[in-house]
């Protein structure tokens, strides 16, 4: 079985883009529930930004949502659901590298969201099968 969740690091998870970068924001990405306005977890959330530094990324490389999505979505609920699979499947992960990552990322928006890297792959491989 091959899986799909890293990618979508790279076609952009996050669609809308908030122009600033807050606890605020980030609950809102967290969690679409009432949660998101919860004080304690824009609390968090803060500390969460200044703690990494989150606010210091260079944009022209990296968009901070992008690398929130990817430690928080892969390195929290994602990583359990691959550990829960492979009790039952054989689990392969075919864009699960750094590189991948980034290269995917280097795309222009645009292109990321409307998940042009799978096309392009896909083309690819079919190329090589005639």
């Amino acid at each position: 079985m091959f899986l799909g969740i890293g990618p979508e690091i790279g076609t952009a998870f996050y669609r809308q883009r908030d122009a600033d970068l807050s606890g605020s924001a980030l609950a809102e990405k967290y969690t679409q529930s009432k949660m998101s306005t919860n004080a304690s977890l824009i609390e968090e959330f803060d500390r969460y930004i200044s703690y990494t530094e989150l606010d210091k990324v260079d944009c022209s490389e990296l968009d901070f949502y992008d690398l929130f999505y990817w430690e928080s979505r892969l390195s929290g609920w994602a990583a359990g659901g691959y550990s829960e699979y492979e009790l039952a499947i054989d689990v392969a992960l075919p864009f699960n590298s750094r590189r991948i990552f980034e290269a995917m990322l280097s795309l222009p928006f645009e292109d990321r969201k409307q998940k042009e890297v799978y096309a392009k792959a896909l083309r690819l491989l079919d190329s090589r099968e005639h």
